[in-house]
């Protein structure tokens, strides 16, 4: 009996990279490292930090816009 997902042309993907998908995506979109490990079911915060805390180009754009918005005014030295 031929596979589900070769019947219909999908990609043979694993619960394991479902599962980094959905930590990956908690953490693009505002997610803590707390919620992601939680949901990842790791002992450790650190753990979950060490596989997922790399940034994706998406996750560097947003942080970036995040730095762009900043006033740099605001941190100067008021006394000078």
């Amino acid at each position: 009996m031929e596979a589900d997902y070769k019947k219909y042309n999908l990609k043979d993907i694993r619960l394991h990279d479902h599962r980094h998908s959905m930590v990956s995506w908690l953490l693009e979109n505002g997610g803590s490292i707390k919620e992601a490990q939680i949901r990842a079911g790791h002992s450790s915060m650190r753990t979950t930090s060490d596989i997922y805390g790399h940034l994706s180009p998406e996750g560097m754009k947003k942080t970036a816009e995040k730095f762009n918005q900043l006033n740099p005014n605001k941190y100067k030295n008021k006394s000078s």
